[in-house]
């Protein structure tokens, strides 16, 4: 699976480390993780980053920061309170926020939950007493986890964001925890790069997954590109031995994140999906690639609840060759893998592909 999301009673301070370890991340009072993302009609890759925080020396642009806010701002840390002040300056900060944030910090942190199972804590920075900026993190047993932060967007000159993440990873540093964890940046857009200018980071690299140099990781063909490039060769392949097909670029790549126990989701960004052309039969097989095991997979699927009469035209349309569908696709029986798409390596069973 590229997307999971659990929902535990409880988390130990070990226990978060080695989510955090392995690419997972907060989520209100779960904790999920995702490596693709689909917005602006595109998917993108998510990289998860962190920092070594020993022996950490900040940058002179960041120690700027630091002292203009220091001797600026009354700087504060402890426990994590929710508080109407805070709420109203999330609020200040949400209206002015060019993205989707929650309709209240309360439920950005607990969901509708009476309880948090995360231990906690806070940054705040006040300007004569009142509230200009906070932010919330996350402490495990030797990670800390940047979660949130908010700032008035009147003071926006102090680039009071960076700075509440440069005193998350100050207070880490000085307390002993070996690595900050800001969660992921999605190269092509840029709204996520203040993170990188954190320190020398490390990006989870999802073909070998292990921690390797973020300048590494970004400088190779990322996750999805390669995906899209295998799934374009099957899929030229196929065109040229006439058997019907469509490249479906995943719309709901956070399909698993509602599955169950009966039934998991197809969450590839980009996968081949083939087809019966007699709509009484309603078969689906889809191909997908999966770039740490390098090799392709062939499932049994189906469509949730029932195949609509509109995505069987859209199907069969042969002029449209990929389909961008907001469509939940069940994962069923895998019904081989194989590395090469050589015709005589990679023998395709044609009951799989339903044009005979």
């Amino acid at each position: 699976m590229f997307s999971a999301k659990n929902y535990p009673d409880h988390l130990s301070p070990e226990e978060l480390d080695e989510y955090l370890y392995q690419g997972w991340y907060r989520l209100g009072q779960a904790i999920f993780t995702t490596q693709f993302l689909f917005f602006e009609s595109k998917v993108f890759n998510a990289i998860w980053i962190r920092l070594g925080l020993r022996d950490f020396q900040f940058s002179k642009s960041n120690r700027k920061i630091l002292r203009t806010c220091s001797n600026a701002f009354e700087v504060h840390y402890q426990p994590l309170e929710l508080t109407e002040e805070k709420e109203l300056l999330y609020q200040k900060y949400r209206s002015d926020f060019p993205g989707i944030l929650a309709p209240s910090l309360k439920e950005s942190l607990h969901e509708e939950f009476p309880y948090n199972i995360y231990d906690s804590w806070e940054v705040t920075l006040r300007d004569q007493g009142s509230l200009i900026a906070y932010s919330v993190f996350d402490c495990g047993k030797t990670s800390i986890a940047s979660i949130i932060g908010v700032y008035d967007p009147d003071y926006r000159k102090y680039s009071l964001g960076m700075a509440t993440l440069l005193f998350e990873i100050q207070y880490g540093a000085a307390n002993g925890y070996e690595w900050f964890y800001p969660g992921y940046v999605v190269p092509g857009n840029p709204r996520f790069d203040y993170k990188l200018r954190s320190g020398s980071t490390e990006s989870y690299d999802l073909y070998s997954r292990q921690w390797l140099p973020s300048d590494l990781v970004l400088s190779e063909i990322l996750p999805f590109e390669r995906i899209e490039q295998k799934i374009m060769a099957f899929s030229d392949i196929l065109t040229e031995t006439g058997k019907l097909h469509k490249v479906i670029y995943n719309s709901i790549l956070e399909a698993n994140f509602y599955k169950t126990e009966e039934m998991e989701f197809i969450d590839a960004p980009c996968f081949l999906l083939s087809f019966d052309e007699d709509p009484d039969h309603q078969h689906l097989a889809a191909i997908t690639y999966d770039p740490h095991q390098n090799r392709y997979d062939c499932w049994s699927c189906s469509v949730l609840d029932n195949f609509e009469p509109d995505f069987w035209n859209d199907l069969r349309n042969r002029n449209q060759r990929f389909m961008y569908p907001a469509v939940l696709f069940v994962q069923e029986k895998k019904l081989f893998s194989a590395e090469s798409l050589v015709p005589y390596i990679f023998p395709i069973p044609k009951m799989f592909f339903f044009n005979y």
